[in-house]
């Protein structure tokens, strides 16, 4: 199996056409059925305009050669185009999960707020269910803020143990 780099075709018969060559009078069916080919090997081709210009395409065995042009990607090339956008999506990730964490926490508080306020304790003085539950509800709430800091130091430690295996990917120790 081969890769080639996407360079912001229009369409995938047009990305067919650059990388084996399938320009030219006639030659358009060609085009479109390694196009079919390579859309089986890379489903993101489906929306060409959510492909970034320079993604990695995979190349199917049953494909035409590649042309000069469309030549396949060094493997250490690769390697690298692999491990910078596996960065990035950590980084993307990373930041999402923060950002629900926080959120969490935020809604965490505000429920203990509310369940020490002096309006609680005024309202369980004539509800007897709300007064038996209010102790559970601030344990529970304290439970939640503990395992939201456990959960914020497991996710911190994996991802710098993915940031390594990357690194290691990349042969730098």
């Amino acid at each position: 199996m081969s890769f080639a780099i996407y360079k912001g075709e229009k369409s995938v018969t047009d990305l067919a056409a650059r990388l084996f060559g399938l320009q030219g009078k006639g030659q358009h069916p060609a085009a479109r059925q390694a196009g079919d080919l390579l859309l089986k090997a890379n489903p993101q081709l489906k929306n060409m305009s959510q492909v970034p210009v320079g993604s990695v395409i995979v190349v199917p065995p049953e494909a035409p050669s590649l042309q000069p042009g469309g030549s396949p990607v060094p493997a250490d090339l690769l390697r690298a185009f692999a491990a910078e956008r596996a960065h990035q999506l950590l980084d993307g990730l990373d930041s999402r999960l923060a950002e629900i964490e926080s959120q969490a926490q935020d809604a965490t508080n505000s429920i203990l707020l509310q369940a020490k306020s002096k309006e609680a304790k005024t309202a369980s003085a004539s509800n007897q269910t709300l007064r038996a539950n209010l102790p559970e509800i601030t344990k529970s709430a304290d439970r939640r803020l503990t395992e939201l800091k456990s959960g914020q130091a497991s996710r911190s430690k994996a991802i710098a143990e993915l940031r390594a295996g990357l690194k290691q990917f990349l042969g730098n120790s």
